[in-house]
């Protein structure tokens, strides 16, 4: 089948720091759908020291969540593109040890 079978792997061991940001960048995609989609569920209403998150706001719906929760609400894509520019950062530097398979 065209074009299936294409990929990009280590050479010899693959390295610790990369297992590490693609870990974090994996479980910082999870957290950030599971907030979108099952937050309102999860997150306990009328919490001590909550505020209304506009970040949380859906369908005229809002939210009163902790300051870190509305923290990461805000600023997770951010993260998330950090996370996805040392991944390709990673691959740049050990790029000699990067090669195409089929």
């Amino acid at each position: 089948m065209p074009g299936t079978g294409h990929g990009w792997q280590f050479v010899g061991k693959q390295p610790v720091i990369f297992t590490v940001v693609v870990s974090l960048l994996l479980a910082s995609g999870a957290s950030s759908l599971g907030l979108a989609f099952f937050g309102k569920y999860f997150i306990p209403q009328n919490l001590p020291n909550s505020h209304v998150c506009a970040a949380m706001s859906s369908s005229g719906i809002q939210f009163g969540v902790p300051d870190w929760i509305c923290w990461y609400a805000n600023w997770d894509l951010a993260i998330m593109g950090g996370l996805f520019g040392l991944v390709v950062l990673i691959l740049i530097i050990y790029r000699k040890n990067v090669c195409h398979v089929r």
